[in-house]
């Protein structure tokens, strides 16, 4: 949270890049365990993961499906009671509304309703297990060209969970991303104009703006 008392700016949500701190175990182990999302009440704090060191799992692989875990337990810490309540847009409100009703769906096939049926029995009717397998597919596989999700997933995934600006490029040779890049890129104008006017106020009135500021910005660039 943003606050400059100084140029009539009470509040404004930013966000920043905090790495986690990754916790090696002397021991052999097969998988990866994200511990905790957040160190006390602070959500700038970084998260904790734990890897085993001799892993017998492709460490990319595990370290995606921790990223997916974190994704997951940081909306829900972001959203408080309100993570499942669809409402209030946020990625785990929209998943479980999709994930809860997909039968109820127009947007999804036939075939498409099955195999979620099926994943669903996989994830053993968990949501979140759900969503981290939806991530993990996202990441490796439709992030290097190759649609493996429904529409409504993918959409989910494009809109909380969107690529950099270089893999974005490539997949505008794919028509199936075509909507999904040009509401992507509508959002983002607006976000980047709205800070961009946060910007001109600040410096308008004498202040300087902030490293936290400029690196949102940029990352809103990329």
């Amino acid at each position: 949270m943003y606050i400059n008392e100084a140029c009539d700016i009470s509040k404004e949500y930013l966000q920043e890049e905090i790495l986690p701190d990754i916790i090696l175990y002397p021991n052999v182990g097969s998988r990866g365990i994200m511990w905790q999302e957040i160190e006390g009440r602070r959500r700038n704090t970084p998260a904790r993961m734990m890897l085993s060191i001799f892993s017998l799992e492709d460490l990319f692989q595990t370290l995606v499906r921790l990223s997916g875990e974190y994704r997951w337990e940081m909306c829900r810490r972001v959203q408080g009671s309100r993570w499942n309540d669809v409402t209030e847009a946020s990625l785990t409100s929209e998943f479980c509304d999709y994930a809860q009703f997909y039968r109820k769906n127009h947007d999804l096939s036939a075939d498409a309703k099955e195999k979620i049926k099926l994943a669903l029995q996989k994830a053993k009717n968990s949501y979140k297990t759900l969503f981290i397998n939806d991530y993990c597919t996202w990441i490796l596989f439709e992030g290097n060209g190759t649609p493996r999700l429904n529409k409504v997933a993918r959409g989910i995934l494009f809109k909380y969970c969107p690529f950099s600006s270089k893999i974005r490029t490539q997949m505008e040779q794919n028509p199936l991303y075509k909507d999904h890049l040009t509401r992507y890129k509508v959002h983002n104008t607006q976000k980047r104009k709205r800070y961009d006017l946060l910007c001109h106020k600040i410096q308008q009135k004498g202040g300087n703006l902030t490293i936290e500021l400029i690196e949102y910005r940029a990352f809103l660039e990329s």
